[in-house]
């Protein structure tokens, strides 16, 4: 990278060399000197991230996963989906931007809002509310949604900035937008460096802090911060946890086994448990692994 993709400064630092990934391909990762945005290098193209997606970067997720775990994931989310349901009208459209499998598309539909997803690679393609497309050609008109999430899906995009243009065009005025990335700036990054799980080297092109995300979205988008926080129950237990034992995450499991045995379960799920009051702590400073804006379209 000469220039920023996001600011266009022409300065940028080696932070990360010699990162590894399971084609034995090697990339680093760099820093703008004038906005803090880190960016992977090279970029990967098109068809060496297809090869990686289909190494099963998604799994069918509602048809593997077990109805106990079902149920544990949709407690995590509950509390975001209580917090966006105070935000927009009772039965408000919302679209789920980089769905994955579909689930959190169930899980809003089931709470009573009106919700469809989007994602390129998403597996959930029995489910009439999800579309493989992304954010420039989804099918929906102008001013469609009430709210639009887009939890994990800037850091795997080439053009965030571009994107989040394409996704405000799909929002109605004073609509909500909620980003959710991993934050580079964490104590755990500090912590565990080119282990640290929510790299995720090749899928992750881009890498956030708060003043990298919340400047560039200001500067170049009419919109205003509603709340910041630092912290995700679903995610920010399970980074720190397989930051140290990458073992256990389920996407190797079954990539290994062609299942996820109920004792490596128990122990992943259990271990969550106890990391969660650290996570909570530097969530607490500020620092937490996880970003995630709440911001209304002006």
């Amino acid at each position: 990278m000469t220039t920023c993709r996001l600011c266009g400064h022409n300065k940028v630092q080696l932070i990360v060399s010699g990162l590894k990934t399971d084609f034995d391909e090697t990339y680093a990762l760099k820093r703008c000197m004038r906005c803090s945005f880190v960016t992977l290098h090279p970029l990967p193209d098109e068809d060496t991230l297809g090869k990686y997606y289909r190494h099963n970067y998604w799994q069918d997720g509602q048809g593997q996963r077990s109805k106990y775990l079902n149920f544990f994931l949709s407690m995590r989310v509950k509390p975001m989906i209580s917090e966006l349901k105070a935000l927009i009208p009772r039965n408000g459209r919302v679209l789920d931007w980089g769905t994955g499998d579909g689930f959190l598309v169930k899980l809003l539909n089931d709470s009573g809002l009106t919700a469809f997803g989007i994602d390129p690679y998403s597996s959930a393609s029995d489910d009439k509310t999800v579309f493989k497309a992304t954010i420039h050609n989804a099918p929906f008109t102008d001013n469609y949604f009430h709210a639009i999430t887009g939890f994990h899906i800037l850091e795997h995009l080439r053009q965030p900035l571009e994107s989040i243009r394409s996704a405000l065009r799909l929002l109605k005025p004073e609509g909500i937008l909620i980003i959710e990335v991993p934050n580079i700036d964490s104590l755990q990054y500090r912590l565990f460096r080119s282990r640290w799980q929510p790299l995720e080297i090749p899928f992750h092109l881009n890498h956030f802090n708060p003043n990298s995300l919340q400047n560039n979205l200001l500067d170049n988008f009419n919109l205003k911060i509603l709340k910041i926080s630092y912290f995700s129950q679903r995610v920010s237990p399970s980074a720190f946890l397989l930051s140290i034992f990458p073992f256990f995450a389920p996407k190797m499991m079954r990539l290994k086994k062609g299942f996820y045995p109920a004792p490596i379960k128990l122990c992943y799920l259990l271990g969550q448990l106890v990391v969660y009051p650290l996570v909570l702590a530097e969530a607490g400073l500020k620092h937490g692994a996880i970003l995630r804006l709440y911001l209304r379209k002006e």
